[in-house]
């Protein structure tokens, strides 16, 4: 019943299954729904934190790095604007 909540376009769904198969170590799995994710939506900040986390493991440190800081400008901006509205 719960998926029938989650709209098809929401990233929610691919985020969450990409945690389940990064959990699970299924990194190729993990990495296609992240990015399924932010085909939905380019600024989920959490699924460029998780696909940073990825390419860490991976050990693929210019993608991990690019997707990280890609998370640090988000989480500045949100900052930026929540500072603005308050």
């Amino acid at each position: 019943d719960l998926l029938l909540t989650v709209p098809c376009d929401s990233p929610l769904f691919p985020f969450n299954l990409g945690v389940c198969y990064f959990r699970s170590e299924d990194l190729e799995k993990a990495e296609e729904e992240l990015i399924k994710s932010l085909s939905l939506n380019p600024v989920h900040g959490s699924s460029h934190y998780l696909l940073g986390q990825l390419k860490m493991v991976q050990n693929e440190r210019i993608p991990a790095l690019m997707a990280l800081q890609f998370f640090l400008v988000l989480v500045r901006l949100l900052s930026i604007h929540i500072c603005r509205i308050a």
